[in-house]
């Protein structure tokens, strides 16, 4: 905040604008990345079994092939993950979010973006396999492609139930 003749200062984490593009992006490249993490993660627990139970219903045809080419370069990752690996599993979960059908949801993408990265960048060699995930992820789209909402609901928690573990195999803590 700035204040004509006192100045700027830096207001406390709390009156930021968090879901704003530019401030999620310079928070994922800030020291308070690791701090920030476990709330990335937990709202999209929170928001994306619920959006995959509504791609499950809304999804077009159309969405279902972009998700299918999304994952399609997220695997290509499964030995080794690359920036287009990283650009697949970030497309995947931000196609999850469109086809819902909600406004309100596709507008989580930044959010989801940078979680992603983030994640990706802290497990980045660390994490044995990917494999795992990304058959998980692969559960994920062929409940939804199957129209099964309920399914989907459950795939996608187990998606992230796996980042997380990933993520306390690396002592990043979560409550």
């Amino acid at each position: 905040a700035s204040k004509p003749g006192e100045g700027s200062s830096v207001l406390p984490l709390s009156s930021w604008m968090l879901l704003d593009p530019e401030v999620l992006c310079w928070l994922r490249e800030s020291e308070m990345a690791i701090s920030i993490i476990e709330h990335l993660v937990e709202i999209r627990l929170i928001i994306e079994p619920e959006a995959a139970a509504l791609a499950a219903v809304r999804g077009t045809m159309e969405q279902f092939m972009a998700m299918s080419d999304a994952l399609m370069r997220m695997s290509a990752g499964e030995s080794q993950r690359t920036p287009e690996s990283t650009q697949g599993d970030i497309d995947f979960h931000n196609i999850i979010l469109k086809s819902s059908g909600n406004i309100f949801l596709s507008r989580m993408r930044d959010l989801c973006m940078v979680s992603v990265e983030l994640v990706v960048r802290l497990t980045f060699e660390k994490v044995a396999s990917v494999s795992n995930s990304i058959e998980n992820h692969r559960r994920l789209f062929e409940a939804i492609r199957s129209r099964q909402p309920d399914l989907a609901r459950l795939e996608a928690k187990r998606v992230l139930c796996k980042t997380i573990l990933d993520l306390q195999g690396l002592n990043i803590p979560f409550r």
